[in-house]
C-alpha cells in the first residue's frame, strides 16, 4: 500500500425512511486472515486490479508500500478500514473498497517532477472515470505552514476539483517536526526556548500545511489518547487534548481548520535540557504495518495527523455505503455535524474558546451519530443538493411538537446546525468573498420567533440581519449577529458551517426556522451557483425524552402540508 487511498461503496443499497431503527445494516464483507498473503488484513479490500502508481518515470504497477519502517500508505489504508483497532478474529469485515494510488517515494516525500495540482486531477479522473468514486483520502502536507496571502494552486485544485466532480477530499492537518527545518521551529526547539504547550501550537509557524487550508476539503487535525508516564518520561499533552505535533488554525481567511479531529498520538518528553521527544507505544494508536522491510504486521510505533484523517475517512466510507445515492457533500455535513468537543472544552471558559477552535475545530466526530438517530436525538437532512445563485436562498423548518415546548417541560435542548456547500474558486483573489464565485452563510430562527416572522425577516434582506434580542447564544455565531460566545470567532468563513446552541425546550419555537443565503462572490453576472446541504439534529439532553418519534411524525405532517419553502427531511 502506498500514501494516497480513495474508495467506493461495496454495495448500492438504498438509505430507510421506515422510522427508528438504531442499528441499520452497513455494506459489508467478510474477509479471511491468511498468513501467506503479505497485508492480510488488506487483502481482499484493496482493488489490487486498479491500484496505480502515478509517479513519473516509475511502472505504473510499482504500488507496494516501500517506505521503511512500517510504511506510510499501509498503515493509512488501514485505519481507513479499521479505526482503532486491528482486528484479532479470524474472520474480520471490511465496510468498503480501498483504491491505492501511489504518489510517494521510498522516502515518503512528493519526488521531484510531480506537481501535485496536476497528479490529483489524474487521479480523480481514473478513479471517478473507472469506478465513481468520491472519497478521498489525503495524508500529504507540506512541512511549513500555509501561506495565507492567497489559496495555492494545489489548495485551489482541491477546491476546483471538489466543486466540479462532486468529490470529496479528508485532509490531514500537517505536523510539527521534533526538531527545527529551516524557518520551522520544531516542538524540541519551542519547549528549549521556553514556549509550553500548548502555546506553542498557536504560533504563525505551527499553523495548518499546505493543502490543508483548502476550503472544500475536510481538513483533520490531531488529538491525544490517554496521558502516559513512566518515571522522567511522560505525554506532552493531557489526555483527549490537541497533540503536541497537531497543526492549529485558523485557515485562509479565518476559516476554521482544521474542522474535525481524531486520535492520532502524541510525542513524550523526559526530564533533560533540551528535552529529548519519542513516541513510546503507550502514545501511539494501533495501525497496520507494510512488512517489506520485515517486522510485525501491526503494531503501535507511529503517531501524526497522517493517521488521525483516515479515521474520518473511515466514517466517511460508512456514510457511502449507507447513503451510496447521496453527495460528498451531505458525508461532510454529517461528519462535522455529528463532531462534539471533549467535555474540557466545553467546559473551558470563554476566553479559551478561541484557541480551542483554532486546534480542534468542531470537535471529535462519531459513526453513530453521523449514520443513526436514537430516542433521545433526530437527525434531519435536506433532500438531496440544493443550489442557490447570489441574490437567492432557502428556507427550511423544522417543526418542534407541542409537547416538547410546553413551560413544564423545562428540559435542556442541544441543537447543531450544519451547511456544507461548494463553489467555484478562483485562485488570483486575495479575499474568502474573491475567492468564491458565491458565498453561503445561514441564520436561524430566535426564541419563541413565528415561522412567518422568521420567514419574513430572512426574506426582506439578506445583507441586513436583525440584532434585536431573542437570538439564541451560539456557541460561535455570525460577526453581523453577535450572537455567538466564542470571541473573535464565527462559522460563517469556511464553507461547511457548523454551529451548536444549548436552550430550554420551552423556549423553542413552533417550528425552529433555518434560512441559508446566498451571496456575491467573484462571479457578478450571476451566472454561478453554490450547491449545498444542510443537516440539523435536535438532542434532549439527560431527561429520558423520546424526541425522535414525536418529531419524524411532525416532519412527515408538514411535508404534506407546506409548498412554499423546505422541510427537512428525517435522516432514516
Amino acid at each position: 500500500m502506498s500514501c494516497a487511498i480513495t474508495w467506493s461503496s461495496r454495495s448500492r443499497s438504498r438509505k430507510s425512511s421506515s422510522g427508528l431503527n438504531k442499528n441499520l445494516p452497513l455494506a459489508r464483507v467478510s474477509l479471511r486472515m491468511d498468513s501467506s498473503q503479505e497485508s492480510r488484513w488488506l487483502d481482499g479490500a484493496v482493488d489490487v486490479t486498479r491500484s496505480r502508481c502515478f509517479i513519473p518515470g516509475k511502472p505504473s504497477d510499482e504500488v507496494a508500500d516501500y517506505v521503511p519502517g512500517g510504511g506510510h500508505g499501509t498503515r493509512v489504508g488501514g485505519v481507513c478500514l479499521y479505526h482503532d483497532e486491528v482486528p484479532k478474529a479470524d474472520l474480520h469485515q471490511a465496510p468498503f473498497w480501498l483504491q491505492n494510488a501511489r504518489i510517494l517515494d521510498e522516502n515518503n516525500h512528493l519526488p521531484e517532477g510531480l506537481f501535485p495540482a496536476k497528479v490529483l486531477e489524474q487521479i480523480v479522473s481514473f478513479y471517478l472515470g473507472e469506478t465513481g468514486t468520491r472519497l478521498y483520502q489525503h495524508s500529504i502536507a507540506a512541512t511549513r505552514a500555509c501561506r495565507t496571502s492567497r489559496m495555492s494552486i494545489w489548495a485551489c485544485t482541491i477546491d476546483r476539483i471538489s466543486h466540479r466532480r462532486g468529490v470529496l477530499f479528508i485532509q490531514s492537518a500537517g505536523n510539527l517536526v521534533g526538531r527545527s527545518a529551516v524557518n520551522a521551529p520544531g516542538i524540541a526547539d519551542h519547549l528549549e526556548n521556553g514556549t509550553i504547550y500548548p502555546n506553542y501550537l498557536y504560533e504563525s509557524s505551527s499553523r495548518i500545511a499546505n493543502p490543508a487550508q483548502s476550503l472544500q476539503a475536510l481538513t483533520v487535525g490531531s488529538v491525544s489518547a490517554d496521558y502516559f508516564e513512566n518515571g522522567s518520561v511522560q505525554s506532552i499533552s493531557p489526555s483527549g487534548r490537541p497533540s503536541a505535533f497537531s497543526r492549529s488554525g485558523f485557515g485562509l481567511w479565518k476559516s476554521i481548520k482544521p474542522e474535525v479531529v481524531e486520535i492520532g498520538g502524541d510525542y513524550a518528553k523526559d526530564a533533560s535540557s533540551p528535552p529529548s521527544l519519542t513516541f513510546p507505544p503507550e502514545v501511539c494508536p494501533e495501525m497496520l504495518r507494510s512488512t517489506l522491510g520485515g517486522g510485525p504486521a501491526h503494531a503501535r510505533d507511529a503517531v501524526g495527523t497522517s493517521f488521525s484523517a483516515p479515521k474520518i475517512s473511515h466514517i466517511a466510507g460508512h456514510l457511502a455505503a449507507l447513503l451510496p445515492d447521496e453527495s460528498p457533500l451531505l458525508y461532510r455535513a454529517l461528519i462535522v455535524n455529528s463532531a462534539r468537543w471533549p467535555q474540557w472544552a466545553e467546559e473551558a471558559n470563554v476566553s479559551e474558546r478561541p484557541e480551542i477552535t483554532r486546534s480542534i475545530g468542531y470537535g471529535i466526530p462519531n459513526l453513530a451519530r453521523a449514520s443513526e438517530n436514537s430516542e433521545d436525538r433526530i437527525t434531519l437532512i435536506t433532500e438531496g443538493v440544493c443550489e442557490a445563485h447570489a441574490g437567492e436562498g432557502c428556507i427550511f423548518g423544522i417543526p418542534i411538537p407541542a409537547n416538547l415546548r410546553r413551560p413544564g417541560e423545562d428540559h435542556e435542548v442541544r441543537i447543531d446546525v450544519t451547511l456544507s456547500y461548494s463553489a467555484e474558486p478562483r485562485r488570483t483573489r486575495k479575499s474568502r468573498r474573491g475567492y468564491l464565485g458565491v458565498w453561503l452563510d445561514w441564520v436561524a430562527s430566535k426564541k419563541e420567533e413565528t415561522f412567518e416572522s422568521f420567514r419574513a425577516r430572512a426574506l426582506k434582506d439578506f445583507d441586513r440581519e436583525d440584532t434585536g434580542g431573542g437570538n439564541f447564544e451560539w456557541t460561535l455565531g455570525k460577526k453581523r449577529t453577535g450572537d455567538g460566545q466564542t470571541p473573535g470567532v464565527t462559522r460563517q468563513n469556511g464553507t461547511v458551517q457548523k454551529d451548536w446552541v444549548y436552550a430550554r425546550s420551552f423556549e423553542l419555537p413552533e417550528v425552529l426556522g433555518i434560512a441559508v443565503h446566498a451571496h456575491k462572490g467573484w462571479c457578478l453576472d450571476g451566472s454561478e451557483t453554490a450547491k449545498f446541504t444542510v443537516v440539523a439534529s435536535i438532542e434532549i439532553l439527560g431527561a429520558g425524552v423520546k424526541v425522535y418519534q414525536e418529531i419524524k411524525n411532525a416532519v412527515e405532517v408538514e411535508a404534506g402540508r407546506v409548498q412554499t419553502q423546505n422541510v427537512l427531511g428525517s435522516l432514516f
